[in-house]
This record gives structure tokens, C-alpha cells and sequence, in this order.
């Protein structure tokens, strides 16, 4: 084989990832620049009432009596959005944007594990990656917990699947579908 060939070989697994993220961004390029919405103030105006991100973090993950629910990697994703960019969006939306490529590459990793083909794969990472209303889950900062229970859901629904397939089970590999499992159950919203 020559060292062209190795090229060309190498350069087509990586041709249809690229065309995938080019379609996604070219997508969501647009959701980078709007400004905070409707109760994405709520969330700026909640996390930004610390002065550290240490009494942020100690009011954030201690439970409460009054919680009804305990989900604290999001507004903690908001947090470090508004460490880093304050009260300009741009953060949090580069963070939705990423987590839905990443959800939209997993989606297609659970549908090669389920089909064990790849157009499948493909397919649904198209569709899934072109689907209007995902726009919505990258513009709203209040949707970022629902992106983050998706990655966890999938990263989770993959592993199993994985976890079930393999006959000698390492015990490393079943504490990585607890974390992701448990990763999940804290952005349950």
C-alpha cells in the first residue's frame, strides 16, 4: 500500500464526521449570537446571586427539605457559563451547540450497537442532527438539563448494550454505566 492510498484511506473515515459537523453548525450558527430568553434570566439571575463558585456550589448541591427534585450539573453548567462570560449567552449556547453534536454522534453509535449497519447510523445521526425543534434545546439555557440527561441517557443506553455483548465484564466497565446512569438521574428534570 502506498502512502497515498493510506491517505485516502484515512482521510474517508473522516470525511462524513466533517460533513455531519458542517451541516450542524452551519444549522446552529445562528443560535450563538441571540440573547438570553424568558426564564433564561431566571437562571442567570440564580446562579449569579454567589459570590464564588464555592458558595455556589455548597447552596447548589446540599439537600434541602424543600427540593423536589435534585439536579445540580445544570445550573452548574450555568454557573460556569457565567464565570466565564457573564450575563452574554454566547457560553451557554457554544455548550448546547456541543452537547447536541456530541448526543447527535451518540445516537448514531446506539444505532450502529442496535442495526450493526452503518447507513443506519447515518441516517439517524442526519436526522436527528437536522430535526428543527433542536434548534430550541440549543437557544434556551434552560434547556441545557435536557441536553445533559440526552448525553447521559445515551451514553448510558450505550454501555448497557455493550455491557451486555461482552461476556468477561470488567468491573471498571460496569462502574463507567453507574456514573452515566447516576449522571443521568441528577438532570432528570
Amino acid at each position: 500500500m502506498t502512502h497515498l492510498e493510506f491517505f485516502r484511506r484515512e482521510l474517508s473515515k473522516y470525511i462524513l464526521p466533517l460533513v455531519l459537523f458542517t451541516v450542524c453548525a452551519y444549522l446552529f450558527a445562528p443560535t450563538l449570537t441571540i440573547p438570553l430568553l424568558s426564564d433564561d434570566y431566571l437562571w442567570v439571575k440564580d446562579v449569579s446571586q454567589f459570590e464564588t463558585f464555592k458558595d455556589f456550589v455548597a447552596n447548589h448541591f446540599a439537600l434541602k427539605e424543600t427540593d423536589f427534585r435534585y439536579r445540580p450539573l445544570m445550573p452548574t453548567g450555568v454557573r460556569l457559563c457565567y464565570e466565564i462570560s457573564g450575563t452574554d449567552p454566547f457560553c451557554a449556547h457554544l455548550v448546547g451547540f456541543t452537547l447536541q453534536f456530541l448526543n447527535t454522534l451518540l445516537l448514531g453509535n446506539l444505532a450502529y450497537v442496535l442495526t450493526k449497519t452503518k447507513w443506519a447510523a447515518w441516517a439517524a445521526m442526519f436526522f436527528f442532527a437536522v430535526y428543527f425543534p433542536h434548534v430550541g434545546t440549543v437557544i434556551w439555557m434552560s434547556d441545557l438539563g435536557n441536553l445533559l440527561a440526552v448525553f447521559f441517557m445515551l451514553l448510558t443506553s450505550i454501555l448497557f448494550l455493550k455491557f451486555t455483548q461482552i461476556s468477561q465484564i470488567r468491573k471498571s466497565f460496569r462502574i463507567f454505566v453507574l456514573l452515566y446512569f447516576l449522571g443521568k438521574c441528577l438532570n432528570q428534570c
